[in-house]
């Protein structure tokens, strides 16, 4: 099985610094948008990085800040106050900077990276969908899994 994800937006606000055993942890959301025109809708992206990645998150990363991520789908299925729940959420193994500092802070700037231009259109000639998928499929998840977002 296959599952790697793909996503360019921007940080909605400086990441969540947490220690584990393991290391750092950085929690943060990804603003991204889908459809054009009056259809664009932005999405707010869950989004976790550990170790030197989270430490560079943790001290790179400001609100508005522009970035490709790289990393998993982790679907967390769990049971809160007798309601059944289900969090999706990115896992982070590596993530880029798509512009300068300065330009991430102006507003307005409606300068993009090439980079992106060229992702996009990577993504985009690449992408092939999977007819085989069935969304009935029943998905396991040990507590391990779950990321606790309430703060």
């Amino acid at each position: 099985m296959f599952n790697k994800v793909i996503l360019i937006g921007r940080v909605t606000k400086k990441p969540i610094a947490t220690d584990s055993s393991a290391g750092k942890i950085a929690r943060f959301y990804l603003a991204t948008d889908r459809g054009i025109g009056s259809q664009k809708k932005t999405d707010f992206i869950p989004c976790v990085a550990f170790a030197k990645t989270a430490e560079t998150a943790i001290n790179y990363l400001d609100k508005g800040t522009l970035i490709a991520i790289e990393g998993r789908l982790n679907v967390s299925n769990y049971v809160k106050d007798g309601v059944n729940q289900t969090q999706t959420t990115v896992l982070i193994t590596t993530f880029q900077f798509l512009e300068k500092k300065s330009t991430s802070q102006k507003s307005n700037s409606t300068q993009i990276d090439p980079m992106i231009s060229e992702m996009k259109e990577s993504f985009e000639t690449s992408y092939s969908s999977n007819d085989d998928f069935s969304f009935d499929e029943e998905i396991k998840t040990e507590s391990k899994d779950i990321i606790d977002w309430e703060l």
